[in-house]
Order: C-alpha cells, then sequence, then structure tokens
C-alpha cells in the first residue's frame, strides 16, 4: 500500500509539473503575441509566486531564442536576487547624460548572465526603502524602453501591492503589468 500511495502521488507531482509548465506556454503565447516588452510582475500578497513565475517564464521564453532582462524591484523581498545569485547592483545604477550609451554599458557590466542562456538579472540590496528613497533620479528604470533594444523582454518583479505603496510607483515604467495569485 506505501508503494502505491508513493507512485500515486510522484504520479500527481509530474502532473502538477506538466500543469505548470502547459501553464507557461500558454503565458509566453500571450506575451509574445501581445508586442508587449517590458512587464511588471505584481501580487496582492507575499508568496503568490511572482518569483517562480518569472523564473520559469525567463526559462521558457530563452528556449524560443529570446534575450530576457530580469529586474529584482521588489526590493523589500529580492528573492529573485538572492534566488538567482545575482548582483545587487540596481541602486547604483544611473544614466550619464553625457554618454547616451552608458546605460546599455552599465547593464552589460553588471547583469548577470545565467550560462547558456539569454537570460541575464539586475539584482537589488534589498531594504525598507522606495525606490525614489534610493534609486538615483536618472536611474535604469526611467531608461527601460531604450533597453528594449538589446533585449527581447524587460521583467521586474514589484513588491505585494497591499503591504506596500511604493509598488504603485513602478507603474510609470511598465507597459503591461500581470497579476500573480496562488
Amino acid at each position: 500500500i506505501v508503494a502505491k500511495k508513493e507512485e500515486h502521488s510522484g504520479n500527481r507531482d509530474k502532473s502538477n509539473i506538466g500543469v505548470f509548465r502547459e501553464s507557461l506556454r500558454k503565458l509566453r503565447y500571450e506575451i509574445e503575441s501581445s508586442g508587449k516588452k517590458i512587464i511588471l510582475f505584481a501580487s496582492t500578497k507575499k508568496g503568490q509566486g511572482k518569483t517562480t513565475l518569472i523564473m520559469g517564464l525567463s526559462y521558457s521564453l530563452s528556449l524560443s531564442k529570446k534575450k530576457v532582462l530580469i529586474i529584482d524591484t521588489n526590493f523589500s523581498n529580492n528573492d529573485l536576487t538572492i534566488e538567482m545569485d545575482a548582483f545587487p547592483s540596481l541602486e547604483k545604477l544611473s544614466y550619464d547624460i553625457s554618454n547616451p550609451e552608458s546605460i546599455h554599458e552599465q547593464v552589460k557590466a553588471n547583469a548577470k548572465e545565467l550560462k547558456d542562456r539569454n537570460i541575464f538579472i539586475i539584482g537589488s540590496q534589498g531594504g525598507d526603502y522606495t525606490p525614489s528613497e534610493i534609486l538615483p533620479k536618472e536611474n535604469i528604470l526611467a531608461h527601460l524602453k531604450d533597453l528594449s533594444n538589446d533585449f527581447d523582454y524587460i521583467f521586474l518583479e514589484g513588491p505585494p501591492l497591499n503591504d506596500f505603496s511604493f509598488s504603485f510607483v513602478l507603474f510609470a515604467y511598465f507597459e503591461v503589468v500581470f497579476g500573480v495569485f496562488s
């Protein structure tokens, strides 16, 4: 009986993985069909799966030869930075008006490239602050449109909307938002 129970549990796990994989494929199709390149992933509360979804979707898009830049803007819970072992450099990147290419150069120098993938991530230090309190005036987020020429997609992870008022500040930087709910 124990062996059958474990076997059944293993089948359920495989089924859940299959459902997740197919859901990623559907979402990938929707994103590719939308024509939108700069996407904020948001949830109403912590632990809804934004980090997992961004990582899975980025991988799925990389299989389609798409180049993805992930920016961890969830300062309150920088799990993307930690999970992907990214450099916490978002707070330091700024646009140099005398060198229009500076933002591209800084991203190239500070984004961690996942080995054998077309996935790049810019991490954040994390902490209890808002983007306006920590980011330079001419920060990278204000130049995402320029960076979208270098990447097929740019994904931002925002903090939970119910818990942090500053998540609404991020709304100025993206083209579309995906709500994530467990």
